[in-house]
């Protein structure tokens, strides 16, 4: 149906992008189109899958990092069904190859079957042209569809964009797949706009920045285009067709839906010092919408699709949030769950704020435990910092997710030895999500300058020569994950200390499992009792008094080793002369230490045990639904992050 004598236009986006969550991406796209006057229809087949496979399934492949959900759509691609599943892929993902070989049997045809719909779902000739989101392993599904389109409408133009197509990748996807015509490299603000024009009027393609074109089987790459100054007025996106979409989706709606929205672009810490693993290119350049208008945005998509459900796509919340946003939020009385990506180095007046806000779900890029690793990666916090984090997340009812990165170059055994002594003191924290060796990404910078990090670039990652059966110079363009070799040898004792911190790690979420906890319970009278079950056994009490409990508490925001004592006494005189003085104190302390009740580590000394509060009683009520969203936030964060984290 067009408009005005203009056709419309078609948003697509196929899986594996996250079944739960409205593409904000084609949200965007569907706005710019309309604001210039333009027609869209949004297409959310990824969705859809969920229905054929079971939501349960698709998880599980989405988080195989793409690979295997990518396989199952290129033998679609590449010479339709004769490209053979190799059975000894060297990434394996699932619990067996068993398991993993069946999977690939039994998703064979339903995948057959769910591009047989997606394309029968509508008249793919009567629009402008049909254009693919490509950011969560969407590649090769993006191609199946697109190559069946194109062979029944040849002049129907195929656009892809998306974060995939940034800088190389783009026009490599262009080389590898004739039916793209355009693809978009980098944010649709400031190309779509002027793209659209050109194509409806006829126009070349040579003045359009920020795309590769095909014109008579040759492909040209135009200048970048300028990144997107946010603006600070805010309107609302529609999510219509998602929630049309799913509304007879009983596996979604069972599962619950989160709404996207979006208050900043880039990363103002990687902006300045870039994790070295961090895949992000120019789009780091951090860029803030600010507070204004975001309440009201999100009381209508609350109220227009009956959620409480907020899932912020920001690579890093902005730090005028604690004295803007999370108040307003507060005093608005709303009862929601927002997710936001944060960074480590958090005060308890931080995390309790987010907790009274509803920002109980974060991403704190920990990605370890130990000093000399977060150095490796550029993290610019402490292992203290990160435990902090931790314990004030749990202290104030946010769930923390994160992940426990291993394999840089020049760590040493000696590293994991120490955190896996650490790991049984925290036993009452949130624990890593993942476990796994770092990815190089494209752009990062272990692939910008792999040599001074450590290590050499030896192509793309192997397994990728299964999906995209082409030319090793194409596929090294092509994909965003890179093989690696170290450039000097790495410490003998590493894999032994590897074996080592894998237990701890399984212990720590044994622990979890058995709810295991570490509690300091003060009393009206001024004493406290300590309440630890982080092992196994009886749960082990301990009494303080109250100089005792006044000293333990001074410890619950960490302290700078070397001053913490002269600070105690000057904001608690009396109380320090109670307890005997430095010496007496010193003492005391380095029992608690040897007791695991304080951490003495990266310089500073704060205490371990979680501070009991009004919110442990409001989680323990909202235990249901906590249950509920766990295994979502578990899927979330290890499918938008594979091994890696951006923050």
């Amino acid at each position: 149906m067009t408009q005005n004598g203009v056709k419309p236009y078609a948003l697509v986006s196929m899986p594996w992008f996250w079944a739960y969550l409205p593409s904000i991406q084609l949200a965007i796209v569907r706005d710019l189109l309309e604001t210039h006057g333009k027609q869209a229809d949004v297409f959310e087949f990824y969705t859809d899958l969920t229905a054929l496979s079971g939501l349960h399934l698709y998880k599980a492949v989405a988080n195989d990092s793409g690979y295997l959900g990518e396989l199952l759509f290129s033998q679609f691609y590449f010479d339709d069904h004769n490209q053979q599943y190799n059975n000894d892929r060297d990434d394996l993902r699932f619990a067996t190859r068993e398991i993993q070989d069946d999977i690939f049997t039994f998703m064979t045809p339903v995948i057959e079957q769910f591009l047989e719909d997606c394309f029968d779902e509508t008249n793919w000739g009567k629009y402008e042209a049909v254009c693919f989101s490509l950011t969560a392993s969407q590649t090769s599904a993006s191609m199946a569809l697109a190559k069946k389109i194109k062979a029944a409408h040849p002049n129907i133009p195929i656009i892809f964009g998306g974060s995939s197509c940034a800088g190389d990748m783009g026009r490599a996807i262009a080389e590898m797949c004739r039916e793209v015509d355009i693809v978009v490299h980098g944010e649709a603000e400031n190309i779509m706009p002027n793209l659209v024009d050109a194509l409806e009027n006829g126009q070349g393609l040579e003045g359009i920045k920020g795309i590769s074109w095909r014109h008579e089987d040759k492909i040209t790459t135009n200048k970048r285009a300028p990144l997107h100054k946010l603006s600070k007025k805010r309107g609302t996106l529609k999510f219509d067709s998602y929630f049309e979409r799913i509304k007879d989706n009983k596996i979604l709606n069972a599962y619950g839906v989160w709404v996207p929205f979006e208050s900043s672009r880039g990363c103002w810490y990687g902006e300045k010092a870039q994790c070295t693993f961090c895949g992000l290119n120019e789009i780091i350049q951090y860029r803030e919408r600010g507070s204004f208008g975001l309440l009201d945005e999100l009381k209508h998509y609350a109220d227009k699709y009956s959620v409480d459900n907020f899932f912020a796509v920001d690579l890093i919340m902005p730090r005028s949030f604690y004295s803007d946003f999370l108040p307003e939020i507060v005093a608005s009385q709303r009862d929601w769950t927002i997710f936001y990506e944060i960074k480590s180095n958090m005060k308890r007046h931080e995390v309790e704020l987010l907790g009274k806000s509803g920002v109980t779900w974060i991403q704190p890029g920990i990605e370890s435990l130990d000093d000399d690793i977060l150095k490796i990666m550029v993290k610019g916090v402490s292992a203290s910092h990160n435990i902090q984090t931790l314990k004030f997340s749990k202290q104030f009812g946010v769930t923390a997710s994160w992940n426990l990165l291993t394999g840089f170059p020049r760590e040493t055994a000696k590293s994991y030895f120490d955190m896996a002594k650490l790991l049984p003191k925290l036993h009452h924290l949130d624990p890593p999500v993942g476990l796994g060796d770092f990815e190089v990404h494209r752009f990062s910078p272990f692939f910008e300058k792999p040599e001074e990090l450590g290590i050499t670039l030896e192509g793309a990652f192997p397994v990728y020569k299964q999906i995209y059966p082409v030319a090793d110079e194409l596929l090294d363009r092509l994909v965003y994950r890179y093989a690696y070799a170290l450039i000097n040898p790495p410490d003998p004792q590493l894999n032994e200390s590897r074996v080592v911190i894998k237990q701890a790690v399984d212990d720590w979420r044994e622990s979890t499992a058995r709810k295991a906890g570490f509690v300091f319970r003060r009393s009206t009278d001024g004493t406290a009792i300590l309440k630890d079950s982080r092992l196994k056994g009886e749960s082990v009490e301990t009494k303080l008094d109250t100089d005792q409990a006044a000293l333990l508490a001074y410890l619950d925001e960490m302290k700078v080793e070397l001053t913490y004592l002269q600070d105690f006494e000057s904001s608690n005189p009396k109380i320090f002369k109670k307890l005997g003085g430095e010496a007496s104190i010193r003492k005391l302390v380095s029992e608690w230490d040897r007791k695991s009740i304080v951490l003495k580590l990266s310089g500073y000394v704060m205490a371990l045990p979680i501070l009991h509060n009004q919110f442990q009683e409001k989680e323990a009520k909202a235990e249901t639904k906590r249950r509920v969203n766990h295994g979502r936030r578990q899927e979330n964060i290890q499918q938008r992050t594979g091994a890696n984290a951006d923050a």
